[in-house]
C-alpha cells in the first residue's frame, strides 16, 4: 500500500505554486463543437429527425451561432477561464431546490478495505482518529506541503478547489446563492481553526489546534466528543436550527436573514459556523451496509446536517464514516483525495493511535444556542414533519463487484474507465431496451481554474457493440472487435474532453451569451435532439469515475427517470454507487445494479473467450 508521505507530501514545490501560470481555458472552433454535437445525437434520432437536426445545426453555424461564437472569443481574451463564473452561477448557485438530496455529493468507502474493524458497540475512537488526520490534511494545505496534482502527461492541475473544502460555506440568497471561503495559507495570514460538531439537534464549537498551533490529539478529540454526548444526554434534544439549511434555497435565505437579525448572538453563531474548518456530525445509531451510509448521509435527520458547509463528516456509532460535500465548492476528486489521505494515515497506524495519550486541560466545547421566535420554531417543526416519500426521494444501491477489477481489464489492454462506461451502456440497454443519453465527467484542471467538461459515452459505436452483446448469433470475436472499437472511441472522446474540446461547455457558453443579451433562444436548443441527447440537464445516466482507491461517492439523478452512478475501480474489485428517484415508474437502482453485474460477467466471458481464440 502507498504511504501518504510518498503519495501526497511535496518535498519542494508548494501546493498552489502552479495555479496562476496554467494556460487559459481554450475555446474550440465552432465547426468542431457542432460536428461533435451532431455525432453525439446519432443513437437517439431516426433518419427524418437527424436530417432536421443537421439543418438546424447548419443554420446555427452560419447564423446566430457564428455571432455568439465571436462574442465568446472576445470574452475568452478578457478572462483566463471564460466558463468559470457562468458554470458556478447556472450549474449550481441559481438552483433553488434543497442541496440535499438534489445537488450535494455523498461520500462512502469500501467496507472491505476499512482501516479499523466495524464495531458492534458505540465507538468514538475512529471518529477521533479521522478528525485528527483531517486536521492534519488541512494543515498540509495551510503550509502548502501537499503535492500539486498532475496528469499522466505530467501537466500540472489547478489546486484552486482545495481552497474550498475547508473553512468554506455556501450563503443562501433569495435569487442566487454565493460561495464564501475563509481558508488562507500560512503565507496569506490567519485562518480559523475551530470546528463545529452537531449531535441530537445541538451545536458545539471548539478549537482543533492547541495553543502552540498543533492539532489536538485523538484522545483529546475523543474527550471532547464524550463531553458533547454527555451534554446532549443531560439536556435532551436541541433546538434543531440546522434543519433550516435543508430547505428550498430561497426559503432558507429568508429564514437565515430573519435568524441573523433577531440578535447579535445569532449573527455571531452563524459566523462561527460559516468560518469553521468543517462540520462533524455524531450520528445516532449504526448502519448495516454501504447503501445505508449513502442514504443516511443524504437523507438523515435534517436537524443534524448543516448542508451549506462545504464539508460535513458523519460518524456513525459502529466506526463507519459518511460525508456530505457541496458540489458548488469543488468536484468529487478533491474530497476523494482528502478522504484517501486520512485513510492511508489510519492504515499506517493500523487503526490505533500510538502517540501521546495525555489529555491536556484545554477549553471544553462550547454549545451554540440561538435566540428563536415563534416563526422560526414553527419553521423548524414544519421541516421536521415534511413527508419523506415524495417522488423526489432518492433510493440508493451500493453494488460491490469482487470477481475482477482494474488488473483484469488492464491485462486485456483496455482502459478501465472506458470499459466501465461500456458496462453502463450495456446494463442500461439490457434493462430498458434503448440507449441512454449519458454524462461523464472529464477534468479540465490542467487549465486555469479549470473544472470539468462533459463526455457523452453513448456513441453510435457503443450501441453497435451493445446490440451485438445482446444478439445470440454474434460471435465472441465479433463482440470483442466491436468492444475495442467502442472503447477506442470513448478514449478519444475523453482525451478531447480533457482538452475542453467536447461540445457541451462550448454550447453552454453560447447559450449563456444569448440569454444574457436577451436574445431569443436559438433553435438548436429548442430542437428535440438537444433534450433527447441529454442537453439542458436531461442526461439519463449521470456518471463519474471517482478514482482507483477504496473511496467512493454518490449523487442524485439529473432527471426523474434517470440514474446517478459514481464508481471507484480497485485492483481486484469494482464498486458502484447508484441512485434513482422513488417517483420514477422506469428506473430502479437495485435492478440497474443487478444489470450492471450481469454486464460485467458477460464482458468477462467475451474477453476470455475471444482471447483464447486469438
Amino acid at each position: 500500500m502507498a504511504l501518504r508521505k510518498d503519495t501526497y507530501i511535496s518535498k519542494q514545490l508548494k501546493t498552489f505554486a502552479k495555479d496562476e501560470s496554467l494556460p487559459p481555458l481554450p475555446v474550440p472552433s465552432l465547426k468542431h463543437t457542432l460536428d461533435k454535437y451532431v455525432e453525439s445525437v446519432l443513437p437517439f434520432l431516426n433518419e427524418g429527425e437527424l436530417k432536421y437536426t443537421k439543418e438546424v445545426v447548419d443554420k446555427f453555424h452560419f447564423g446566430i451561432g457564428k455571432e455568439l461564437h465571436k462574442e465568446l472569443l472576445l470574452k475568452a481574451k478578457r478572462e483566463k477561464n471564460w466558463v468559470e463564473k457562468w458554470w458556478e452561477k447556472y450549474a449550481y448557485l441559481s438552483l433553488r431546490e434543497p442541496l440535499v438530496p438534489f445537488y450535494s455529493m455523498a461520500g462512502v468507502a469500501n467496507w472491505e478495505d476499512s482501516p479499523v474493524p466495524l464495531s458492534h458497540h458505540k465507538s468514538l475512537s475512529y471518529a477521533s482518529l479521522y478528525s485528527y488526520y483531517l486536521v492534519e490534511f488541512w494543515k498540509l494545505l495551510r503550509e502548502q506541503k501537499m503535492k500539486p496534482n498532475q496528469n499522466a502527461e505530467k501537466l500540472f492541475f489547478t489546486m484552486k478547489n482545495f481552497r474550498n473544502i475547508f473553512n468554506s460555506t455556501r450563503h443562501p440568497g433569495v435569487q442566487i446563492d454565493s460561495m464564501k471561503t475563509y481558508f488562507k495559507t500560512e503565507d496569506e495570514g490567519h485562518c480559523p481553526s475551530h470546528v463545529v460538531v452537531l449531535a441530537q439537534g445541538r451545536m458545539f464549537v471548539f478549537d482543533a489546534l492547541d495553543p502552540s498551533g498543533q492539532p489536538i490529539t485523538p484522545p483529546e478529540w475523543e474527550s471532547n466528543f464524550k463531553h458533547i454526548l454527555c451534554q446532549c444526554e443531560e439536556k435532551g434534544p436541541g433546538q434543531g436550527v440546522s434543519a433550516l439549511t435543508g430547505e428550498n434555497r430561497s426559503k432558507w435565505a429568508k429564514n437565515r436573514e430573519w435568524l441573523e437579525a433577531l440578535s447579535m448572538k445569532n449573527a455571531n453563531n452563524l459566523m462561527l459556523i460559516d468560518t469553521a474548518m468543517f462540520v462533524l456530525i455524531l450520528e445516532n445509531g449504526s448502519v448495516d451496509c454501504e447503501t445505508a451510509v449513502i442514504h443516511r448521509s443524504l437523507c438523515g435527520d435534517p436537524q443534524n446536517r448543516w448542508v451549506d458547509k462545504s464539508l460535513n463528516m458523519i460518524f456513525f456509532e459502529n466506526s463507519v464514516v459518511g460525508a456530505i460535500c457541496d458540489h458548488a465548492q469543488y468536484d468529487g476528486m478533491v474530497s476523494i483525495q482528502t478522504f484517501h489521505y486520512v485513510y492511508l494515515a489510519i492504515c499506517e497506524i493500523k487503526g490505533k493511535w500510538d502517540g501521546n495519550g495525555t489529555i491536556r486541560d484545554l477549553p471544553l466545547p462550547k454549545e451554540l444556542e440561538f435566540d428563536l421566535d415563534p416563526n422560526l420554531h414553527q419553521e423548524i417543526s414544519r421541516i421536521g414533519e415534511a413527508p419523506t416519500d415524495s417522488k423526489f426521494s432518492p433510493i440508493f444501491s451500493r453494488e460491490n463487484f469482487y470477481i475482477y477489477g482494474k488488473d483484469f481489464i488492464s491485462k486485456h489492454k483496455l482502459h478501465p474507465d472506458s470499459f466501465i462506461q461500456m458496462v453502463l451502456q450495456l446494463a442500461y440497454y439490457r434493462l430498458h431496451g434503448r440507449p441512454a443519453p449519458t454524462y461523464e465527467t472529464a477534468t479540465t484542471r490542467n487549465f486555469y481554474n479549470g473544472r470539468t467538461e462533459t463526455v457523452r459515452p453513448c456513441t453510435f459505436e457503443a450501441i453497435e457493440w451493445v446490440k451485438a452483446m445482446l444478439n445470440d448469433k454474434t460471435s465472441e470475436i465479433e463482440r470483442r472487435a466491436l468492444l475495442e472499437k467502442a472503447i477506442n472511441k470513448h478514449d478519444k472522446l475523453m482525451k478531447q474532453g480533457k482538452a475542453n474540446a467536447g461540445c457541451d461547455r462550448h454550447l453552454f457558453g453560447l447559450q449563456c451569451i444569448a440569454m444574457e443579451k436577451g436574445l431569443e433562444t436559438p433553435e438548436i436548443f429548442k430542437d428535440s435532439a438537444w433534450t433527447k441527447s441529454g442537453g439542458g440537464g436531461n442526461f439519463i445516466l449521470s456518471t463519474s469515475l471517482v478514482g482507483y482507491t477504496p473511496m467512493g461517492g454518490c449523487v442524485a439523478p439529473m432527471c426523474l427517470d434517470g440514474y446517478g452512478c459514481f464508481y471507484n475501480i480497485c485492483s481486484q474489485s469494482i464498486h458502484f454507487s447508484i441512485s434513482a428517484w422513488r417517483g420514477s415508474s422506469e428506473s430502479s437502482s437495485s435492478k440497474f445494479g443487478n444489470s450492471i453485474r450481469k454486464s460485467l460477467m458477460a464482458m468477462k466471458r467475451t474477453l476470455e473467450a475471444s482471447h483464447s481464440k486469438l
